[in-house]
């Protein structure tokens, strides 16, 4: 069997304009892409790495890798020509060696997300997780008016997502959370100005009614996903499972060490505070 390879690509385009670039660009070319070369679903995530940008991941071949990337580059460049939008913020890097790239443009093999030392190209299973999110980034995150908390708000139901996951795969969701995560004054004080709305949400995700619901049905594929990996794979051990998936869900929707750090922190506070429920017995 002919091992995976994939082409790493990063489109820098401000971060006000990512929805179009989405619903005119990313989406219908990665469609096409699967169409006419027959690769498997592409994974996308969110970055401000040496600018703001979109990732995309591309599964392909020996066989076809050259003729994809050829593909891609043509298509992004006619786009950025077309369709060319502005730097709106100042750098924060102003005080590093490396400066952000130019906006319009596409940048090839600067991340190799979500691969990271020790990880298993060829691992399609582990791979899944990644796909779903990257479908739901298309289809929702960036399918309407995208906000600087939008990734941090969406991380957080996914994480309560993968906690009922694991929960209804008897894994108690006390066990999944992070003890160590409510060390800071600073992420107490932002709990406390929001908890009404982060306890209203902690509810509605981990009670029952998500699977009674007949809406809400990409919270319940993500679920359905999570626990299919670990009912196909015994080996996964469910708490190094949550912590991979985790850690990866952050940097697929490019949060920062200090974000992930208040999401672990208003997870940990929520799970304190609602209300008992048989899940974690």
């Amino acid at each position: 069997m002919e091992k995976n390879r994939f082409i790493f690509i990063s489109l820098f385009y401000s971060r006000d304009n990512w929805t179009a670039l989405n619903v005119n660009f990313v989406g219908p070319m990665l469609d096409e892409i699967q169409l006419r070369f027959h690769v498997a679903a592409p994974i996308i995530h969110i970055s401000r790495d040496r600018g703001e940008n979109i990732g995309i991941t591309i599964p392909v071949t020996e066989t076809n890798g050259l003729q994809v990337a050829e593909f891609i580059d043509v298509q992004a460049k006619s786009f950025f020509h077309l369709h060319p939008c502005k730097r709106d913020r100042k750098s924060s890097r102003a005080l590093s060696f490396f400066k952000d790239f130019p906006v319009n443009s596409i940048q090839y093999n600067l991340h190799t997300f979500p691969f990271t030392a020790g990880s298993d190209p060829d691992n399609d299973l582990m791979l899944l997780p990644f796909r779903v999110v990257s479908r739901l980034i298309r289809e929702i995150l960036l399918d309407e008016d995208f906000y600087e908390e939008s990734p941090f708000t969406f991380s957080f139901y996914l994480h309560l997502l993968l906690i009922h996951s694991l929960s209804e795969n008897m894994i108690p969701a006390k066990l999944l959370v992070d003890k160590d995560a409510s060390g800071k004054p600073e992420h107490k004080q932002a709990f406390d100005l929001n908890k009404d709305t982060l306890l209203e949400i902690t509810e509605s995700v981990l009670s029952d009614e998500i699977n009674l619901s007949e809406d809400n049905t990409w919270m319940k594929d993500w679920m359905h996903t999570c626990s299919d990996i670990l009912q196909k794979d015994s080996t996964h051990d469910p708490l190094v499972f949550y912590k991979k998936v985790s850690a990866g869900i952050n940097r697929q929707l490019g949060l920062n060490v200090a974000s992930a750090e208040m999401l672990s922190a208003f997870i940990h506070y929520c799970m304190e505070k609602r209300k008992p429920m048989v899940m974690d017995k």
